[in-house]
């Protein structure tokens, strides 16, 4: 595992089209690592997932070029796949870090975020579902500018934090939050038409 981000680092400055033919054997030892039953296996993978992405992220994207969604992947991979609380929680964890400190260089790799963040909304893990529902908040009160066509993603992925009966306070803040979110999107939209939009939660 150590051949493959040592090849990922020193290789990072390969034309993009090259590398994403790369990325699709790395991509699928990631998926395949970072799902093991070995914990500390499945987390040492999911930590140099963690810092490949970061590199990545800060290089930016180009238009037109949607290779943040290819080296984000197996984070969904993981998310989805691993029954481990502990793994799901990095996995969370390493995202929110992405959010806070690259969000302005983030593009196509909004919808792995919130591809995310959506199955972390319906977790029965508190800090999971916490953490990923502040980290999403946030997108939207200091982020919405930049998430670009992602933000259908981002209110199915508000509507399942909702749905999630375990946590019933979390539900209750979202009804300020998606009223904002909303707000906002339809200010971005329209300053002449006026429009009527009611939120309702199920769960």
């Amino acid at each position: 595992h150590q051949i493959y981000v040592v090849s990922t680092q020193s290789t990072g400055g390969r034309i993009r089209i090259e590398w994403s033919r790369i990325w699709q054997v790395i991509g699928n030892h990631f998926n395949k690592v970072g799902c093991s039953p070995n914990e500390e296996i499945s987390s040492f993978a999911v930590d140099s997932l963690r810092q490949l992405s970061m590199k990545f992220l800060e290089k930016g994207e180009l238009p037109n070029f949607r290779f943040q969604k290819d080296f984000l992947r197996p984070f969904e991979h993981i998310m989805k796949n691993n029954e481990k609380n502990m793994i799901r929680d990095m996995v969370v964890r390493c995202i929110a870090q992405m959010v806070n400190s690259q969000a302005r260089n983030i593009r196509s790799g909004w919808n792995n975020i919130f591809s995310v963040f959506h199955m972390a909304a319906a977790d029965r893990d508190q800090a999971i579902v916490e953490l990923a529902f502040q980290t999403t908040a946030s997108i939207f009160e200091e982020y919405f500018s930049v998430i670009g066509d992602s933000f259908q993603d981002a209110v199915k992925c508000l509507s399942e934090f909702a749905c999630n009966a375990a946590f019933p306070d979390t539900s209750m803040e979202l009804y300020g939050t998606s009223d904002g979110v909303l707000t906002t999107w339809l200010r971005t939209q329209s300053n002449t038409v006026e429009m009527t939009i009611t939120w309702r939660m199920s769960g």
